[in-house]
């Protein structure tokens, strides 16, 4: 066995650019391989960073028609009382906030803030590192009083590690030591591990940082009891699973719940509203599925590529090296060490090519880590680990063992008698052509259906770039203000400030516009209601319009077009007014083929149609919902509007100094944050369908150049086996055009069966590509006709150079051969 591999290792040694060529397409292979499983274990896979996170369950709200909603807090007390299936149930907001602290020496930290039950982090199994849990304690000491002479309630708030090491020096004694929020006093009284990760944060909201600090919801506001009417949805509720109950039975039990509310509450009898439970990780991974499924199929079709050129290579060394083998036999070796000799030369190409291989898989996870789609819970969390390794090596012996398969029968069914005799070069020639040809022929299919898949996510993201996201989002910048000094000014008072600041905002050079918004577009934040254009409208349909406020400009700060009526104006800047603007979507679907100006349109109060815009893209792409419809309110006086959008003629980054040093001269009190720059944030919405591009690019690339590369050694082996025909059809008068179209014939024929099965293929996983696709068919005539033309064009040119070369055979050297 020690020979054999020696001698192996020096067979391949004397022929380098065979083994090159094939170490590297199994390379190809294998790190495409280890970079796709890379990102499937850590989706899929690996254990969440909970303690038994397998019982972990989200509740929510589900509509009839199948749209999932975030539950209202009142909720919470009913399914805390099913203590037989649940070990805890606790709640937090849907939304973190943001919010400025300020330290003991008054700087300033921009950061998120979740308002949550108390039991919230020890539902998910998480503990302080520092310092204690918050209490039930904490949450009654935080209650709300409507006494205007009560002090405000105290505040305690657990902290992120690495806010404690930025604001607090990594101080261990955290006992008396408090920060504060705007005026407030906030004791801090634990410190999170530096590992913890709150999984739902990336899952539910796309922009912003981490959640760094939690505060506890008041048990008050959760146990309030359920209001009149219709309440909006602020709440994600988590529970654990006590040890022993299945899915099925905690979801039987809040069928049971969700029965006895709709026989209860007309709101949920209206929408048939169910409480489904869901495994955490499949609530995390909602989304994500598309995207691995077609990853992973493209991965398939490439190793399938990967094995058959390599199988053919095989095919053409031993065709080389029969003559060497037939001499070996006659010197008396057994087909058994030529067996032998054979497997160890496929085994040092897997291990030169699995190492290559792992090391392309390290730099394509890098490249998930730059490219990946930044929201996608534990994307970042991509790595070359342990089982990814195993998984390589695993990979690298199972493909060896496919393309072994080949030379290895190749070298058992060795005939001595044909290889010794003259005609040894043709003797088995036909045999292996056949073989080598259908190889080609799926190598062929194969590069199809990924050259196809390209081009669609090509066509996708086109698409994507062409979209009509109902503003201009070049120029504009969006910026949060939150008050960091300790003044409680009055409601008039804050007005009175933030319309001077527009005021000195639209003197900063290159300021064309300036608004404010409660909601703008890719913002994250959710505020939606039902709505109605009549009172039994609103009350039997479960469809919801999103409700901002804007200051009169803002519609001119987007770039949104006014397709009727008119914007808002002073006469809508007066308290009680009913003036609202819809957008299209709402125009049409209540009012269609009418004029909406005028009519009255019914969600948490009721407004009178003054104008209708375009339909904004509120959410990202790839989302439930990319356009829901828009109800527009004026801001009235200070309302709620706190967001400023600047439209500016010059690149927003160079005047975010300007935009900072304006708020301070207006008011140091005042600190800017959450600046989003609406162009990048909208190229971070079609980051998933630029991943699967660029993924399925990179399949395509390979695949396209390893099946021309094939389809080139079959033609080019096929002529030199057949140098002799040729020689003496010239001898007898053949043109070389006649060879020509003999050669180039045989190519042809090929190519059309290869990538005729490679169009059947892509039709039979459109479904599979149309799930990450944009506006675009899967089975588009006009791709795969283009799929079907590249794939001709390049394949004839790779047949051309053996034609030529076939062409001009010398035919007295070829009939003496």
């Amino acid at each position: 066995m020690l020979d054999d591999w020696k001698a192996a290792l020096r067979s391949l040694r004397r022929h380098p650019a065979f083994t090159l060529i094939a170490a590297l397409t199994l390379a190809v292979g294998i790190g495409a391989t280890t970079a796709t499983f890379s990102v499937v274990e850590s989706i899929l896979l690996r254990p969440l960073p909970y303690p038994d996170a397998d019982r972990l369950v989200d509740i929510s709200h589900l509509t009839k028609e199948g749209r999932r909603l975030l539950v209202p807090w009142y909720d919470l007390a009913d399914v805390r009382l099913e203590t037989e299936i649940f070990e805890g149930v606790a709640a937090r907001a849907g939304t973190p906030g943001e919010i400025v602290l300020t330290g003991e020496g008054d700087e300033t930290y921009h950061t998120s803030a979740l308002w949550a039950t108390h039991d919230y982090l020890p539902v998910l199994g998480v503990a302080p590192e520092l310092g204690r849990a918050l209490t039930v304690e904490d949450a009654v000491a935080a209650e709300f009083t409507q006494d205007p002479d009560a002090p405000p309630p105290v505040q305690t708030a657990l902290v992120s590690h690495g806010l404690w090491q930025r604001m607090l020096g990594a101080d261990p004694n955290l006992a008396g030591r408090t920060i504060r929020l705007t005026g407030r006093a906030v004791k801090i009284v634990g410190v999170l591990p530096p590992d913890f990760q709150l999984l739902h944060e990336r899952r539910h909201r796309r922009v912003g940082g981490d959640v760094e600090v939690f505060f506890a919801m008041p048990e008050g506001f959760i146990a309030q009891g359920r209001p009149e009417g219709r309440q909006g949805r602020n709440a994600l509720f988590i529970g654990r699973l006590r040890e022993g109950v299945t899915e099925e039975r905690a979801q039987a039990a809040m069928d049971a719940l969700a029965a006895r509310y709709r026989a209860e509450i007309p709101y949920y009898a209206e929408g048939e509203l169910r409480l489904p439970v869901t495994p955490i990780r499949d609530d995390l991974t909602e989304g994500t599925g598309p995207i691995v499924l077609v990853l992973v199929t493209g991965l398939m079709f490439l190793m399938l590529l990967v094995c058959a050129n390599v199988a053919n290579l095989m095919l053409v060394r031993g065709q080389l090296r029969s003559g060497e083998d037939a001499v070996r036999s006659v010197l008396g070796c057994g087909r058994l060490r030529l067996v032998s000799n054979r497997a160890w030369e496929s085994l040092w190409i897997g291990i030169l090519g699995g190492g290559l291989g792992v090391t392309l898989g390290w730099m394509a996870i890098r490249g998930v880590q730059v490219f990946g789609p930044r929201h996608v819970p534990l994307l970042d969390l991509v790595e070359l680990n342990l089982p990814t390794v195993s998984f390589a090596i695993v990979a690298t012996l199972v493909v060896v063992l496919v393309f072994g398969v080949v030379p290895t029968i190749q070298a058992w069914r060795i005939d001595l008698a044909a290889i010794l005799r003259a005609d040894a070069g043709r003797g088995g020639a036909r045999g292996r052509r056949g073989l080598m040809r259908g190889l080609v022929i799926a190598e062929l299919a194969t590069s199809t259906v990924l050259l196809s898949g390209a081009i669609i996510m090509v066509r996708s993201m086109v698409e994507l770039t062409r979209a009509d996201v109902g503003f201009d989002p070049q120029g504009v910048l969006a910026f949060d203000l939150i008050p960091t000094d300790s003044e409680q000014r009055e409601r008039d008072d804050w007005g009175t400030v933030y319309r001077q600041l527009e005021d000195r905002l639209r003197a900063v050079p290159g300021v064309q516009a300036v608004a404010r918004t409660s909601m703008p577009p890719l913002s994250g934040r959710v505020f939606n209601r039902n709505f109605g254009w009549t009172p039994e409208v609103l009350e039997r349909q479960s469809d919801r319009a999103d409700v901002t406020t804007v200051s009169a400009d803002y519609f001119r700060a987007m770039g949104t077009r006014l397709l009727a009526g008119r914007g808002f104006d002073e006469r809508d800047l007066e308290e009680g007014t009913r003036s609202i603007i819809v957008d299209e979507w709402i125009a049409e679907r209540a009012w269609p083929g009418e004029d909406p100006i005028g009519k009255t349109i019914y969600y948490t109060g009721e407004g009178t149609v003054v104008g209708v815009v375009e339909s904004m893209m509120m959410r990202d792409f790839g989302t439930e919902e990319i356009v829901r419809g828009a109800i527009h309110r004026p801001e009235v006086r200070f309302g709620t509007a706190w967001t400023f959008v600047v439209r500016s003629s010059v690149d927003p980054a160079s005047i975010v100094r300007l935009l900072r040093e304006t708020v301070r001269e207006v008011d140091p009190g005042l600190t800017p944050y959450n600046i989003l720059d609406l162009s990048a944030r909208l190229a971070v919405s079609r980051a998933p369908t630029r991943f699967v591009l660029f993924s399925m690019g990179a399949f395509a690339i390979v695949a396209f150049l390893v099946a021309v590369g094939g389809l080139f050694g079959v033609i080019s082996y096929g002529v030199r086996t057949r140098t002799g025909e040729f020689g003496l059809r010239i001898a007898l008068g053949a043109e070389g055009s006649v060879i020509r179209g003999m050669v180039l014939r045989q190519g042809a024929i090929l190519t059309l069966t290869g990538v005729t099965l490679g169009l059947a293929g892509t039709w039979a996983v459109s479904r599979v590509l149309g799930s990450v696709a944009y506006q675009v068919a899967p089975t588009d005539p006009v791709i795969l006709g283009l799929t079907a033309l590249i794939l001709g064009l390049t394949s004839m040119l790779a047949c051309y150079a053996p034609a030529r070369w076939a062409s001009g055979v010398d035919p007295v050297r070829a009939l003496s051969s």
